[in-house]
C-alpha cells in the first residue's frame, strides 16, 4: 500500500457529503505527508494514523447526523444518475445496431470535422464543470437531465478524483435514423491521471448534445 492508496481506503467508506469527503481527505493527506517527511515509511504512519478501517470508523463516529443525511442523498442522486446512463445508453445502443446507420457525411448533414469538433467542446465543458454552457449545448430534452447533480452523480459512479485529462482517444463516428430523426453519434475514450472514461455522445441536426452516457 502507498500513500494515494492508502488515503482512499481510508476516505472511501467515511459516510458524509462529497464537500466533507474532500475536506477529511485533504486533512488526511496533509497529515500523511507530514509524517513521511519527518522520515515516516508508509508502514509507519498507518501504525501512528491507523488503518483505512480505523479511520472510517473514527471519522464516521464523530459526524454529525446532517452528513449521513448527505451522505444518503448523494448516493440516491448517483442511483438516480445511473439509471439515467442506463437509458441513454439504450437508446444510443438502438442507434449503433438499427439497420439504419450510415456513415457521417452519407446525407450531407455533418461533416466528420464538425462533429468532431462538437465532441471535444462537450468533452472540455464536462471537464471544466460548465454546467451553464453544456446546458445551452444540449437538446431540450437533455437539459431536462443533463444537469449538474445528474452530471456529478455520473461523474462519482466512475470515480471521486478523475485528476487531469491526458490524452483523448480515436473517435468512432455514425450516423443514425430513428423515428425519422437524424443523430450524429460519437463514441472515444479519455485517458485521465486517475481514470479512463468511455463517452458515447450523440448529436441532432443542430449538433445539440442529444445523448450522453459516460462509463
Amino acid at each position: 500500500m502507498n500513500q494515494n492508496s492508502y488515503i482512499r481506503a481510508a476516505v472511501r467508506k467515511i459516510e458524509c457529503g462529497y464537500r466533507k469527503k474532500q475536506e477529511i481527505k485533504q486533512q488526511l493527506q496533509s497529515e500523511v505527508k507530514e509524517k513521511m517527511e519527518q522520515g515516516n515509511t508508509i508502514h509507519e504512519v498507518i501504525g501512528c494514523l491507523g488503518t483505512p478501517e480505523e479511520i472510517t470508523e473514527k471519522w464516521s463516529k464523530q459526524l454529525p447526523e446532517e452528513e449521513k443525511r448527505k451522505y444518503k442523498k448523494q448516493r440516491l442522486q448517483k442511483r438516480i444518475g445511473s439509471i439515467v446512463g442506463v437509458f441513454i445508453c439504450l437508446g444510443l445502443l438502438y442507434y449503433f445496431f438499427m439497420p439504419k446507420t450510415y456513415p457521417i457525411e452519407l446525407h450531407g448533414v455533418y461533416t466528420e470535422e464538425q462533429v468532431e469538433k462538437e465532441l471535444r467542446s462537450t468533452i472540455d465543458l464536462l471537464d471544466a464543470g460548465d454546467y451553464e454552457q453544456l446546458q445551452k449545448a444540449a437538446t431540450k430534452d437533455m437539459q431536462k437531465v443533463m444537469n449538474q447533480k445528474m452530471l456529478d452523480a455520473a461523474k462519482h459512479e466512475i470515480g471521486e478524483n478523475w485528476g487531469k485529462r491526458k490524452a483523448i482517444g480515436k473517435i468512432y463516428m455514425a450516423e443514425t435514423k430513428q423515428k425519422g430523426n437524424l443523430y450524429a453519434v460519437t463514441q472515444t475514450t479519455v485517458e485521465y491521471e486517475n481514470a479512463t472514461v468511455t463517452y458515447t455522445i450523440s448529436f441532432d441536426r443542430n449538433l445539440k448534445v442529444a445523448g450522453l452516457y459516460m462509463k
